[in-house]
């Protein structure tokens, strides 16, 4: 699960590099649906808790090493692959946008969807992608799990 997790990490490390170094202007994508934007998140999700920096890192460095000491077990208990690949891509998505809080000061975000306009001002990373839909992995697993 760790070479996922990396595999995730690296390339939102050379895809934020090359936004931050040659992202000048908006630039609309996708047949006009998506919106290339390069917007510093000093906070959390939607920028909360932006003036409080240092808080967002402890914050997030602790849940972070709490995930992976969560997977180390389940790896070592040899239980649940699907929710292990769950919690990988969590933790990949995580660690690159850990990374940009301590390298930066902010993490690196760059597109949003053209459409609506609430949805519209909300603007991603892929590492914010990926940690979603690691996430619904994760609650589906669960979901799987206790059915039986």
């Amino acid at each position: 699960m760790f070479y996922i997790i990396a595999a995730i990490i690296i390339a939102e490390l050379i895809i934020k590099r090359e936004m931050e170094e040659h992202l000048d202007k908006e630039r609309l994508i996708l047949k006009d649906k998506v919106l290339l934007n390069k917007f510093h998140n000093k906070g959390i999700a939607l920028s909360y808790f932006s003036k409080y920096t240092k808080y967002v890192k402890i914050l997030t460095t602790t849940v972070i090493g709490a995930l992976l000491l969560l997977l180390c077990y389940l790896m070592h208990k040899k239980q649940s692959k699907f929710f292990q690949l769950g919690l990988s891509m969590v933790l990949g998505g995580a660690l690159s946008n850990m990374i940009d809080r301590y390298q930066y000061g902010y993490v690196v975000d760059y597109f949003s969807f053209n459409f609506g306009k609430k949805l519209k001002q909300i603007v991603f990373n892929l590492a914010d992608i990926i940690i979603m839909a690691g996430g619904a992995i994760c609650i589906i697993a669960q979901l799987f799990k206790k059915g039986k």
